[in-house]
């Protein structure tokens, strides 16, 4: 994310991941930023069952059960979402980038 601030892809930590992320845009999950996906607070629901297993629709279907920064509650599914938004935002897959 550093790298990606750094180069300009992303202007700030605290820009929502909306912007990246279209599917999100035109509703309360639009607003979580890109810190709170870092800092595990982005009030996203774990997925069901788990792990959800590197598979985008798990993540980009994900829903919010707090309210954007109000509670500590990291999960691996922050990560796939932050993943995603990075490769979008670089116009390039993660590996490659």
């Amino acid at each position: 994310v550093g790298r990606a601030v750094q180069q300009g892809y992303i202007l700030s930590l605290d820009d929502k991941v909306g912007g990246w992320v279209p599917e999100w845009r035109e509703d309360s999950r639009g607003a979580v930023t890109f810190r709170q996906l870092l800092q595990g607070t982005s009030g996203l629901d774990p997925a069901p069952g788990g792990d959800p297993g590197g598979d985008p629709a798990a993540a980009l279907s994900a829903r919010l059960a707090a309210e954007p920064g109000s509670r500590f509650a990291p999960s691996l599914l922050e990560i796939q979402v932050l993943g995603l938004a990075i490769a979008r935002a670089v116009g390039e897959p993660l590996p490659q980038y």
